[in-house]
């Protein structure tokens, strides 16, 4: 799921759908997710081999500017649009999906100046080679980013549905159908161009400035600070889950947390495990389209 920016920074969907009754028995989520965990310890598709990493090849320091000023950039960018946008009134879900795709479009361009600005900074200011790790071909990188898809899909909604039951039995809280506000008016859409502009947006757009921001910048930003790799996964996923909580509904906020972390995670070795973002992308894109699928199927 969408990748923080609401109030300023709007967020995509890359969030669960959350089936009406938890309680009852799931046997998709207590097999397939446990067997694809099984396949993974198995097959050791989770060792990080110390030869193959990222190779943007900036500073630690750089990588931490330059993922708050993506924030910046994107708030700022979505503050000069409001300045043009009409007050919110209408409560119609191609109206709301209007708002959205105004807001991304601002959010990303917003983005798009401040990668630019740092590739330019960066430039001339890149680590030594022999600070550098290899990459694999992007043939390889497509070939884990299915790997990822096949296997971390079934654990995410795994995770999904053990803190949707958590969440109810203990907190007598039960979780949305659709968690995420933006999914929410893509369901309620009867077919408006404001919805399937939306679902552009999240599915080609979304995975491509999230990934860049969350895994080429605060992740790298993390290994190059000295924590871990597995460490810098593990905060990043972490801040990834919590930057979008302004657009989750507060009944699922929750198990929609949960189920981003466990995204983050899958997203955050696949960017390692490659040293290209291209795979975190492709699965990125692929999950959000999945959970439109599933809540949209006519689509």
């Amino acid at each position: 799921m969408i990748g923080g920016q609401e109030a300023g920074i709007q967020q995509s969907p890359d969030t669960q759908v959350v089936v009406e009754d938890v309680s009852g028995l799931n046997l998709f989520p207590m097999l397939c997710g446990p067997i694809a965990l099984l396949i993974v310890l198995g097959f050791r598709f989770h060792h990080l081999d110390d030869r193959i990493g990222p190779v943007l090849g900036l500073p630690g320091r750089a990588c931490a500017v330059g993922f708050f000023s993506m924030l910046v950039g994107s708030s700022l960018a979505v503050m000069f649009l409001g300045f043009f946008m009409p007050a919110p009134g209408d409560s119609d879900s191609g109206v709301r999906l209007a708002d959205l795709a105004m807001m991304l479009v601002a959010s990303y361009v917003g983005q798009a100046i401040v990668i630019g600005l740092l590739m330019a900074w960066a430039s001339g200011h890149r680590l030594p080679g022999d600070e550098l790790r290899a990459q694999l071909g992007p043939g390889m990188a497509i070939t884990w980013a299915i790997r990822g898809l096949v296997l971390g899909w079934p654990m995410v909604i795994t995770v999904s549905w053990i803190a949707s039951v958590l969440q109810e039995v203990f907190l007598s809280i039960q979780p949305q159908e659709i968690a995420h506000s933006a999914l929410q008016s893509i369901a309620e859409d009867p077919g408006t161009i404001w919805k399937y502009l939306v679902i552009v947006i999240v599915v080609l757009l979304t995975p491509i400035f999230e990934e860049f921001m969350y895994r080429g910048l605060l992740q790298q930003g993390l290994a190059g600070a000295g924590i871990g790799r597995w460490p810098a996964i593990i905060v990043a996923s972490i801040i990834f889950a919590l930057m979008h909580l302004p657009a989750l509904s507060m009944e699922s906020a929750l198990s929609a947390v949960l189920t981003l972390f466990a995204l983050g995670l899958v997203l955050g070795f696949l960017y390692e495990r490659t040293g290209r973002l291209l795979a975190p992308i492709i699965m990125h894109g692929l999950f959000n389209l999945g959970n439109i699928l599933l809540i949209d199927s006519p689509v």
